[in-house]
């Protein structure tokens, strides 16, 4: 994601994004950005150092593909997902709440 939606917006052109992970269908779907961290021996020296905002044409779903995920990851996504829902004010009591925890 992060990659080729850097090179797409250095040059202008269309790209469609393909999660294979919850996770990355979470920023896929809420999140323009797209940044690289500065990483030396496993340490973060410089989080989103450089980066873009560039939206996907296209964010294309196969489905299938989340019901080979490890719980840990549906886990995480979960949470990032809750994050998201928190930041944007979404995050009350309401019919999404229970779909969280049936995921859980």
């Amino acid at each position: 994601g992060n990659a080729m939606g850097m090179i797409a917006a250095l040059t202008g052109a269309d790209f469609v994004e393909v999660p294979t992970t919850l996770m990355h269908y979470n920023d896929a779907t809420t999140s323009a950005k797209k940044a690289f961290s500065l990483i030396v021996d496993g340490q973060i020296l410089s989080k989103n150092i450089l980066g873009t905002f560039y939206l996907p044409k296209l964010v294309f779903c196969i489905s299938e593909v989340f019901l080979t995920l490890c719980t840990s990851s549906v886990h995480a996504a979960v949470g990032e997902a809750a994050k998201t829902m928190s930041m944007l004010g979404k995050a009350s009591t309401g019919p999404g709440q229970q779909d969280f925890h049936n995921i859980l």
